[in-house]
C-alpha cells in the first residue's frame, strides 16, 4: 500500500515537472513566433501556445491550492486583503492623480 505521503510528494513533484516543461515549450514558442512569424501564426505554433498557456495556469493555481492553506496559517487573511485594498486605492489615487495632471 502506499502511503499519503508518497502521493503528496509524487503529486507535487509531477506539478512542478509540467510547470517546468510547459515553460519550456512557451521559450520555444517564443523562439519560434520571432523567427519564423508566418509559420507561427498561420501553422499550430499560436494554438499550441494557447493551449500550453492554459496549462500552465491550470498547474499553478494547483501548486496555489496546495501552499494556500499553509499561507493562511502563518498569516491572518484580513492582514493581507486589507493590504492590498490600501495598495489598490494607493494605485487608484495615483492614477487619478497624474490623468488630473495631463488634462490640465
Amino acid at each position: 500500500m502506499m502511503s499519503a505521503g508518497y502521493v503528496a510528494v509524487c503529486y507535487i513533484f509531477l506539478t512542478v515537472t509540467g510547470i517546468a516543461l510547459n515553460v519550456f515549450v512557451l521559450c520555444r514558442l517564443c523562439i519560434l513566433a520571432k523567427r519564423k512569424r508566418v509559420l507561427f501564426m498561420t501553422g499550430c505554433g499560436l494554438p499550441l501556445a494557447a493551449m500550453t498557456t492554459a496549462d500552465l495556469l491550470s498547474l499553478a493555481s494547483t501548486v496555489a491550492s496546495i501552499f494556500f492553506p499553509l499561507f493562511v496559517a502563518l498569516v491572518d487573511p484580513r492582514d493581507v486583503v486589507k493590504d492590498w485594498q490600501c495598495k489598490i486605492a494607493n494605485f487608484a489615487y495615483l492614477f487619478l492623480e497624474e490623468s488630473n495632471e495631463l488634462n490640465l
